[in-house]
């Protein structure tokens, strides 16, 4: 974990009673977080290294390889498969495309569901198959989990 990453999570951790309250108002679910991963499949990733939630509105900010090894960043406005592009970057990678499809995105988020986790906040890999997930349990306290590639 880096140093901002522990003073993300420091941070999140005093304002709990905070994430609490966003967490109790707010439609977003883990089920509704699930349905925007059609948003991706429709956009056309194959493969995914990083996705983060907005607390606040139905967006998702996506990391990942497209097809013919395009690189993208995309950031999604919306609820479920009707999700709108609002920002994308995209660029062509030498490299051989790698992360989570998205079948392993889904399991690796019905994993961390069946142990609590309501509410996601941000999913990543790194290029050794670990993987990192953070989020919100049904009381708004936040949980990390982490998981290999091979477990899946």
């Amino acid at each position: 974990m880096t140093n901002k990453s522990l003073v993300v999570s420091l941070a999140a951790v005093l304002l709990m009673g905070t994430t609490a309250v966003v967490a109790a108002n707010s439609a977003v679910t883990a089920n509704s977080q699930m349905e925007q991963l059609q948003a991706l499949k429709n956009y056309g990733y194959t493969h995914v290294n990083e996705l983060e939630w907005d607390d606040h509105r139905p967006q998702l900010e996506v990391e990942g390889w497209l097809a013919d090894n395009w690189f993208a960043e995309v950031t999604f406005q919306g609820a479920g498969a009707a999700a709108e592009v609002k920002h994308e970057r995209k660029e062509s990678k030498i490299v051989q495309p790698w992360g989570l499809t998205l079948a392993q995105v889904e399991q690796v988020m019905q994993q961390a569901n069946s142990q609590g986790m309501a509410v996601f906040e941000e999913i990543s890999i790194d290029d050794s198959g670990r993987i990192e997930i953070e989020g919100d349990n049904a009381n708004g306290r936040e949980l990390e989990l982490r998981f290999h590639i091979r477990e899946l």
